[in-house]
């Protein structure tokens, strides 16, 4: 929501900012955020998911590091990598 915030704090105008839910699969719940601002050009947004793809992967591993260290040691103390 901050980056559908961000991105239309400049537009003249109307803004608007959706947010949708619904059931899924197997008890999952889709969101759906969108909004009206200007968007990305198509090479910034695949850049920008890629970072995002790459920050949920460091935050899947902390988990699954912590998770591993709590079941056979009792605590946890790590840090996360960090990809560029």
């Amino acid at each position: 929501m901050m980056n559908s915030i961000d991105a239309m704090k400049d537009l003249d105008g109307t803004r608007e900012l959706s947010i949708q839910s619904q059931r899924g699969e197997n008890g999952q719940v889709l969101i759906s955020v969108s909004d009206t601002g200007r968007g990305l050009p198509p090479q910034k947004a695949e850049q920008r998911l890629a970072w995002k793809r790459k920050a949920w992967l460091r935050r899947k591993l902390a988990a699954s590091i912590h998770s591993i260290k709590l079941k056979f040691s009792g605590s946890s103390r790590f840090s996360i990598p960090t990809w560029r």
